[in-house]
Order: C-alpha cells, then sequence, then structure tokens
C-alpha cells in the first residue's frame, strides 16, 4: 500500500476530517509534524563530529543494553571510563537511562556515583541526561530527583525542544513537572532555536551528480525520470506543508505552556496546571504564536476555550499577522478543520476580517490550504499509478476512491466555515453599525436643540 508522509497514507488521514477532534488523529498530526521536521534536520547528520569506539566503550555500552549490571560494575572498577560515549556522540548515561529495564535505574546510579557527567550532552542534538528522562513516559520520578541530586541542571536547554519541563510538559509527567518547578525550573523559558529545523523543506533531492557517474546511461535515464516524478510530489508536498504552517515557523521560542497547547492528544490539566503556577497566558514564541495561536493549530478546541477563559486575546496577531482565527481556518497536516473551533473564537470576540501581513483573511487561508491538501493528494495518487512503480491496479483505484471521497468530506466542511464566516464578518454591510446608533443621536441633538431654543424664548418673555 502507498504511504503519505511518515507513512501514513493520504486518503487514510484526509478521512479523518469530521466535525470533532479525535484523540487519535490529533496525535498522528503531531507525530506527522515531528516527522517533517526530523526529515528536514537529516541533512545535519552528515556533518556529525562522528569519533571513534574504542574496545572498552563498545563492552560498557553493550553491557548498558543488555541490563547487565554485574557487568557494567566489572567494567567501570576494571578502568573503562563511565563518561564512553557511541560513536555518534550519545554518552552511555543516556543509554542507560532510555533503558527502561528491571536494572536500568540501578545501572544509571552506579554510572553517576562512579563520575558520569550527569550534564553530558549529545554533542549534535543536545539530549541531556535530565531531558531525556523527562522525555519518557516510563522514567521513574525517582531517578529524575537521584540526577537533580547529584547536579542535573533543570534548566539547561535542548536546541528546538526546551528544557527539562518542556520535555515533561510533552510527555505528560505532571509529576516531573511539578518536582522540576519546585527546584529551580524556569516557568518562562523560551526554547532555543535548532537552526537545522526547518519545517516544510524539501524532501527530495534525488541522487548526486556523483552517484550518477556510477550509473549506466540506462539507470540515469530511469533516475532521470524517478527524479521528474518525485519532485512533482515534492513541490505539491511543500506547497501543502507551506499552506498550513505560518512562515517561519519552527517551534522555537515556545515556553512550556505554549509547548503544552501544542500536544496532542490536548493535555487540558497541563495547560490548566500550568496557568495556575502562574505561567503567561499570551506569552509569545520567537514569530509572536501565544498558547492560543498552538491549541488552534492543534484544533484543541477545549483547550482554546480554556485559554479564553483565563484571559487570552483573541486577536493578537504574531509577527506575520496571523491572528488565532487564520490559523483556525488553516487546513492542518491530516487535512482537519473545526467549525466548532471557528465559531467558538467569533464567538469570543475574534475579528473574521483581519488580514496577515500578505493580506489574507482566514476565508483566504482555509481556501488556499485546502485547494494544496487536495493537489498533494492528487499527485500523490499519480506517483502509484506510474507503471514504472508496479502497483496492484484494484488497490491504485481503491485509494484513488478513497482519497476523492476524504476531499469530498473536506470541503464539505470548508463550506460551512465558510457560511459561518460569511455570517459574522464581511457579507455585512460596513455602515450597518453606524446605522443602528446614528439615528437615537440625531435625535437627541435635535431634542438639545428644542431645548435651547424653548430656554431661549422663555427667557426673552420673562424680560419683557
Amino acid at each position: 500500500m502507498r504511504r503519505g508522509v511518515g507513512g501514513w497514507s493520504f486518503a487514510h488521514a484526509a478521512s479523518l476530517s469530521e466535525n470533532s477532534v479525535t484523540s487519535y488523529t490529533g496525535y498522528m498530526k503531531r507525530v506527522l509534524l515531528l516527522c517533517l521536521a526530523i526529515c528536514a534536520s537529516l541533512a545535519s547528520a552528515q556533518r556529525m563530529q562522528v569519533r571513534p569506539v574504542s574496545q572498552g566503550d563498545q563492552r560498557l555500552s553493550d553491557a548498558v543494553r543488555n541490563d547487565d549490571l554485574a557487568r557494567v560494575r566489572a567494567l567501570i572498577k576494571s578502568g573503562i571510563s563511565p563518561n564512553s560515549a557511541y560513536a555518534n556522540g550519545w554518552p552511555i548515561l543516556i543509554e542507560a537511562i532510555q533503558g527502561d529495564k528491571p536494572h536500568s535505574e540501578a545501572i544509571v546510579e552506579f554510572l553517576v556515583k562512579s563520575g558520569a557527567d550527569v550534564n553530558g550532552t549529545q554533542p549534535d542534538q543536545g539530549w541531556t541526561p535530565l531531558i531525556t528522562a523527562c522525555s519518557s513516559r516510563q522514567t521513574h520520578l525517582e531517578t529524575v530527583k537521584f540526577l537533580i541530586e547529584h547536579g542535573a541542571n533543570v534548566n539547561v536547554q535542548m536546541p528546538g525542544m526546551g528544557t527539562s519541563l518542556h520535555a515533561a510538559v510533552r510527555s505528560g509527567r505532571q509529576d516531573l513537572a511539578e518536582y522540576l518547578l519546585a527546584h529551580g525550573a524556569d516557568l518562562e523559558a523560551h526554547a532555543a532555536r535548532n537552526p537545522h529545523q526547518h519545517l516544510g523543506a524539501t524532501m527530495w533531492t534525488g541522487p548526486s551528480p556523483e552517484m550518477k557517474t556510477h550509473m549506466t546511461a540506462e539507470e540515469r535515464a530511469q533516475s532521470d525520470k524517478e527524479d521528474e516524478n518525485l519532485a512533482a510530489m515534492d513541490r505539491a508536498q511543500r506547497k501543502w506543508t507551506e499552506s498550513s504552517i505560518e512562515p517561519g515557523y519552527e517551534m522555537s521560542g515556545r515556553t512550556p505552556l505554549i509547548e503544552a497547547a501544542a500536544v496532542l492528544p490536548p493535555k487540558l490539566d497541563t495547560v490548566n496546571w500550568l496557568l495556575s503556577k502562574g505561567a503567561k497566558v499570551d506569552a509569545t514564541d520567537d514569530i509572536g504564536r501565544t498558547a492560543l495561536h498552538e491549541a488552534c493549530f492543534a484544533k484543541s478546541t477545549d483547550v482554546v476555550k480554556l485559554l479564553l477563559d483565563k484571559g487570552a486575546k483573541a486577536n493578537k496577531p504574531t509577527q506575520n499577522g496571523y491572528t488565532p482565527l487564520h490559523i483556525a481556518c488553516q487546513v492542518n497536516a491530516l487535512g482537519y478543520l473545526d467549525p466548532t473551533l471557528v465559531q467558538l473564537l467569533i464567538e469570543r470576540g475574534a475579528d473574521v476580517k483581519a488580514k496577515t501581513n500578505a493580506g489574507k483573511t482566514a476565508r483566504d487561508l482555509m481556501k488556499e490550504s485546502a485547494a494544496a491538501f487536495e493537489a498533494y493528494g492528487k499527485a500523490q495518487t499519480l506517483q502509484m499509478k506510474r507503471p514504472e512503480n508496479h502497483n496492484d491496479p484494484k488497490q491504485t483505484a481503491d485509494m484513488e476512491l478513497q482519497e476523492a471521497q476524504a476531499i469530498g468530506k473536506l470541503y464539505a466542511i470548508v463550506t460551512t466555515i465558510d457560511g459561518v464566516l460569511s455570517a459574522r464578518g464581511d457579507n455585512e454591510p460596513p455602515t450597518k453599525q453606524s446605522a443602528g446608533w446614528g439615528l437615537p443621536v440625531v435625535v437627541s441633538i435635535l431634542g438639545i436643540g428644542v431645548v435651547a431654543i424653548g430656554w431661549k424664548v422663555t427667557s426673552a418673555l420673562r424680560a419683557s
């Protein structure tokens, strides 16, 4: 079966476009966006500073992976450094924390007490032992306590991912977040930018010129044809991604609250807890997005309602002029829109006439992103139907039908939202509001004039 980005077929993804957010849909949307970020960062791996692993390092790493506490102890006592690392620079301590095996905690404690650096950083991505621990749903609170008690920095940054508090929020570990806050974690820390993370970057480059020099003429011709086909699909995908994501969006500068609002499935309790701890509801990331913008991006209606109830500004624009309504009206990565969310924002005062810096309204963005999503689906179908891909004709026909049905559902929702926007926005005559209060004002002015004239007449009669 043909797959879309991240291993999910376009038809399957788009067929989930209904009128309510399901946790499955939301979660896969978040996974899809993260896949885009990860794939766009793969090029940086080629620049990775690789250092060789000694025989001792390899034995220690094997012992950690095999959860062999006795072996780990013996190797460390034989003189192997507890700060050994893998070829890509991953510290052995981080491997032990990721283990989630019967002896993992004991191995972590032994490594630290033997001199392992609790703030040792994986050089290319920035993982630390504490951020790793807080990123897992399986990590025991005692492990986090142990790392902090032995000097782990709670506010160290991982580019693009933030601090250990950001990690705890993402993984839904409020118990870890509570402990981190109690031990100095910055509630308003802004996640540092990852210079290699660019959502929407081109994901197909084809074989390098050097590789093509080793091909036969026939192989080069076939490769060029495949390049052209895949490049066409890639252009459609990039246009779809760019139409559903605000320009410059790199998930950098987020506070823990913004991170919590973006997480899927929605973490309503976590958002509420952070607000109760004093998190600033309208704090912004590097391009001016707030928690409300992110909740609208995730189509998390309950989180949006909570943030609005707590005072979030419904019309706060980003640096690009995107209001929460603009983002709510963009088709997300699974072809999803929610009329209920749009209606809620409008009821809370969202300006349907607001325009981005590029002069686009929420309606414009909705129609553009829906059209781009449809075009990408057609590009995928065309790619699947190419003879060189040897796909089963019946399977291809079934997939094409599913995608057509999914697009039909999406446009039905677009029509519903378009009606809501029209009823509350630009179809109203601009003078309608002034007409409502203009007559009373005119009557009042005339009334004042009549009273003034009456007073003058009365004064004149008295004087005579």
